[in-house]
């Protein structure tokens, strides 16, 4: 399956699409908006800070304090990220700022209470990234400012997880940017279908990461947990059949019939 690019953004990979072929597209504006992200994360069962508008958070944050010291704690220690762009990421389109300042001045925005994962205030995630059915996680960190991929920034790859697409988000390549905190689960804060890969190259090929996600546009095809294979008897969950006979992964050429099995079905390459 060939795959032709449509972006607003280049990376190092893009030499390997090709000029022809089903569209890929990869807009860093497209996905979920920052609202709908937080929304999907908590029926997702992952944990996120508490977040909406400013006018009813910033209520909600403030009954956490005393009465008598409410005022102050809102102008001097309680902080929140308030989304003056809901669709930007890489840390743009959000201001932080005193929950009292934000109420004076951003009543109609959306906004999420803000938590230093550092003792210094710099910035710091981790980042869950998946491309095909490959799965990493690295870390970012800051020197100098209070997002992680702002300033004087860095990242670095933590280790690789075992191949397996994920059952909760049926995309061919996303990003989840985690929040430490400490004795507790972090906070899921930002979804990113159109990540930067540049903490891949020289690990992985070009033509690799093109090939996972040609792959993960056939196989997303077939609702999850609807395919099983009519041939051979694989799953979205288990294909090591095909992979021994194979050497590879295979995918849905449609809902009752992998890519492994397709010569035996109809007597045809699997790509055609």
């Amino acid at each position: 399956m060939e795959l032709q690019l449509q972006s607003n953004y280049r990376d190092w990979y893009d030499f390997a699409f090709e000029r022809q072929g089903e569209v890929y597209r990869r807009f860093d504006y497209e996905g979920p908006n920052r609202r709908q992200m937080l929304v999907m994360f908590e029926t997702s069962g992952l944990p996120v800070p508490r977040h909406g508008l400013v006018r009813d958070l910033i209520p909600r944050l403030a009954a956490e304090f005393d009465p008598q010291i409410r005022a102050q704690a809102l102008l001097q220690v309680a902080e929140v990220v308030v989304y003056l762009d809901e669709s930007q990421h890489a840390g743009e389109g959000k201001i932080k700022v005193q929950a009292a300042e934000a109420l004076e001045r951003y009543p109609d925005h959306y906004a999420s209470e803000f938590h230093t994962a550092t003792p210094n205030g710099k910035g710091k995630t981790f980042r869950y990234l998946q491309v095909g059915n490959r799965r990493w996680w690295l870390l970012y960190w800051s020197e100098d400012d209070w997002r992680s991929n702002a300033g004087d920034c860095d990242c670095r790859l933590l280790c690789e997880e075992v191949s397996l697409y994920d059952p909760l988000f049926r995309y061919p390549m996303f990003a989840i940017d985690f929040l430490p905190k400490d004795n507790a689960p972090y906070w899921a804060i930002d979804f990113n279908l159109a990540p930067g890969l540049k903490p891949l190259q020289g690990l992985v090929s070009g033509s690799e990461i093109v090939d996972l996600l040609a792959v993960a546009v056939r196989s997303f095809r077939v609702p999850l947990g609807q395919g099983v294979c009519r041939v051979c008897g694989c799953t979205d969950l288990d294909c090591s059949g095909c992979i021994a006979r194979t050497g590879v992964r295979c995918y849905w050429i449609e809902p009752h019939l992998c890519s492994a099995c397709a010569p035996v079905a109809t007597g045809k390459k699997a790509d055609q």
